[in-house]
């Protein structure tokens, strides 16, 4: 198994190189899912212009660079946009999340 089951994290295999780039992605993921809030839900394009740690709740038809992540979790991050795949038992609370303060 090379990834986590319900976050499909990243595992280190022995003998991989760089292994801090694996256990950083598997910490931005983390840092999406963990208490998530979602600005909005059933959104299919991208927003322009996120701010770092905003997340949005995909729709069932996503565009653009969510294509392909229908109902996914959508965080922006420092080096783009990280996707959690939604499973039974995932929370997600409305609200605002990020530099902006909205909620």
């Amino acid at each position: 198994m090379t990834a986590s089951p319900r976050l499909s994290l990243p595992f280190i295999v022995p003998g991989q190189a760089q292994k801090e780039m694996i256990h950083n992605e598997a910490l931005t993921r983390l840092d999406v899912a963990l208490h998530a809030s979602a600005l909005s839900i059933g959104l299919n394009t991208p927003p322009s212009g996120p701010e770092i740690g905003e997340c949005w709740i995909i729709g069932a038809s996503p565009l653009a660079a969510w294509a392909g992540k229908p109902h996914f979790l959508a965080g922006w991050t420092e080096n783009g946009w990280r996707f959690v795949q939604s499973f039974v038992g995932l929370s997600v609370c409305r609200g605002g999340q990020g530099r902006r303060g909205r909620g």
